[in-house]
């Protein structure tokens, strides 16, 4: 589903890439030690953190709570979602993805770096027949309703982890940020961040305003749900 949404939509052929899935942590924290490759305690830190899935370049990970419930549409959009930074990464420098919990990173804010895998991956799945847009965007704005973090506080990791529904917040603003646009312009800022431009300046180049326009144009959209 991924894969044929991301070609029609964005015109993109995934890379050639490789999955490791694993019912058992153990099992998952030695596969992704060995694959990644990274230590065996900080592939634990990952996946008895909670992690569902991972990914970089050319590289995904489905851990245990992946195959967790009986809801498929939730696992299909989840698998998509990692597809879909592979796509980023084929584009990106990997060092441009790096920073600490409160950076925002050189590729750009957090938001938008797991907006866009969340936004592309539900409209995969609603494409395919496995959830419903009506159920997804109600999720989507039921969550941006409830919370009071301003998407601008959003730019960072910690941003994320203090914010319940986060990922909710993240699909309704880059559905708003490229409404009437193409969405090919997703592509064209992560080319663009890819080949050395300053964020700022790619994001306003590809979606028609600067960053802090779209943060006062989202707040004011947000007030009107």
């Amino acid at each position: 589903m991924g894969a044929r949404y991301f070609r029609s939509t964005l015109g993109r052929e995934l890379p050639g890439f490789t999955v490791w899935a694993h019912t058992n942590t153990e099992a998952m924290i030695a596969t992704y030690a060995e694959t990644r490759p990274t230590t065996v305690e900080e592939a634990r830190r990952l996946w008895e953190g909670g992690q569902v899935g991972h990914a970089i370049r050319r590289k995904v990970w489905l851990g245990p709570n992946w195959f967790v419930g009986s809801d498929v549409g939730r696992r299909l959009k989840i698998a998509a979602h990692e597809e879909f930074h592979l796509l980023q990464y084929e584009v990106t420098s990997d060092a441009q993805w790096f920073g600490g919990v409160d950076d925002v990173r050189p590729v750009g804010p957090w938001w938008l770096l797991e907006g866009t895998p969340e936004y592309f991956a539900y409209l995969a799945v609603v494409e395919g027949g496995a959830l419903r847009l009506a159920d997804v965007r109600a999720q989507w704005e039921s969550a941006t309703k409830a919370s009071t973090t301003p998407l601008r506080s959003l730019e960072t990791f910690r941003g994320q982890q203090q914010t319940p529904g986060a990922y909710s917040i993240y699909a309704l603003a880059v559905e708003r940020l490229i409404k009437d646009r193409d969405p090919k312009a997703v592509m064209a800022y992560f080319e663009s961040v890819g080949s050395g431009t300053a964020w700022p300046a790619a994001f306003a180049a590809a979606f028609g305003r600067t960053a802090d326009a779209f943060y006062d144009e989202f707040e004011s959209y947000r007030r009107g749900l």
